[in-house]
Parts: structure tokens; C-alpha cells; sequence
């Protein structure tokens, strides 16, 4: 740490600086922009600077497995694509298929509700998107859910599609249990966050400029 640190301060130790800024930002009341930017600057730069602290530990998974699955009541094999289909007892049903695209990986993918064919005001479905991804799920936000899998090669995704919701993962094939419990906690704990709504909008503004 400390080549590190000495060799940063030589690299970084020159005089100039520029100051950039980025985005959508507005600087309004202000007849001279940059001067209001520098004074941002300085005073940031005047401030105390707190040592970094490690967050407290985010558990996951947190929701419970189901003491009670329900039972398989069909199983079938399809030999001309080498898949199997399994359907459960609560109307379930699962396609197995195994490849050679990617080794060692696991694809998800899990279909649920009408999709677009609900969407009651155009565009709602793109908003939607961002709005469940940028949210995490009900007990962490995004960046504790991000935490919490750190070290760990799995994610799932919402998307609406034409005619069903779905929650598209993907993870190592040694992962595969902490996988199917992302994809349990994003469909039966989803969070609809009103910072995430607020960031989406941003990010769909920004698109359309």
C-alpha cells in the first residue's frame, strides 16, 4: 500500500486540474458558470475527508425456501431437441436443456404474466424495466444487492416482453442455487423505489434528447 500510495502522488502531483461536468446539468442563477463550478470545487477540496469504513455485512438470501414444493405430475423427454419438460403440480412448467455454448455457465429464463399486452399506456413497459432493475429487491436496494453478491458471477434481469414479464439470469453452474434465489427474490420481493423512478426518468430524458 504504501508503493502505491507514493507512486499515486507522484502521478497526481502536478498543479493543473480540470474540472469536468458531465451530463444534463443546468447551472442556473449564476452569471458566470465556471466560477460557480470552481467554488464548488474548492470548497469540496477545503473539506474534511472521512477515512473509508466498511458497510455492515447485507445477508442474502433472506426469503425462506418453501417447506412444501409442489410435486412433479408430468415429465417428459423430447429427444429431437434433447430437452426435457417437467410440469408441477401448481401449473409450473420447466424446460431442461443442455448445451455446449457456454461452459460451466447457467441460462434463466422464467416467464410470468401478459406482459405488453397489459401495458395501458405506451412506453410503460420501457419504464418499467428500469424502474425494477434500478431497485433491487424489497429488503436491499441495487447497491446492497450488489454488496451482497460481490465475488459471486450471477444476475437476473427484468424484462417486458410482447406477450410475458420475464426474469432473464445468468451464473456459473457451481452457482446455480444462489441464482434461482436471485430470481425468487426479484419475482415474489420486487421493489419499486422512488429513486429508482426518479433516476429512470432521468436516464429516458437523457435518451431522448
Amino acid at each position: 500500500p504504501e508503493d502505491a500510495n507514493d507512486t499515486f502522488r507522484d502521478m497526481w502531483g502536478h498543479a493543473g486540474r480540470r474540472i469536468i461536468v458531465a451530463g444534463t446539468a443546468v447551472i442556473e442563477g449564476e452569471e458566470n458558470p465556471e466560477e460557480a463550478v470552481a467554488e464548488v470545487y474548492e470548497a469540496a477540496r477545503a473539506g474534511d475527508i472521512s477515512p473509508w469504513g466498511e458497510n455492515d455485512a447485507v445477508a442474502f438470501p433472506y426469503l425462506p425456501v418453501p417447506d412444501d414444493p409442489p410435486a412433479v405430475t408430468v415429465m417428459e423427454r423430447f429427444d429431437a431437441i434433447d430437452t426435457d419438460r417437467y410440469t408441477f403440480a401448481n401449473g409450473t412448467v420447466l424446460h431442461v436443456k443442455k448445451t455446449s455454448y457456454q461452459p460451466n455457465e447457467v441460462l434463466v429464463d422464467v416467464h410470468f404474466g401478459p406482459g405488453k399486452h397489459a401495458e395501458k399506456v405506451p412506453g410503460l413497459g420501457m419504464l418499467a424495466e428500469y424502474v425494477v432493475n434500478a431497485g433491487g429487491v424489497g429488503r436491499l436496494t441495487k447497491n446492497e444487492l450488489e454488496d451482497a453478491l460481490a465475488g459471486h458471477n450471477v444476475q437476473a434481469t427484468f424484462k417486458v416482453g410482447e406477450e410475458s414479464f420475464s426474469l432473464k439470469g445468468s451464473g456459473l453452474s457451481t452457482e446455480l442455487e444462489l441464482l434461482l434465489h436471485l430470481v425468487f427474490s426479484r419475482l415474489l420481493d420486487p421493489a419499486f423505489r422512488e429513486d429508482a423512478y426518479r433516476l429512470s426518468m432521468e436516464r429516458i430524458s437523457q435518451m431522448y434528447e
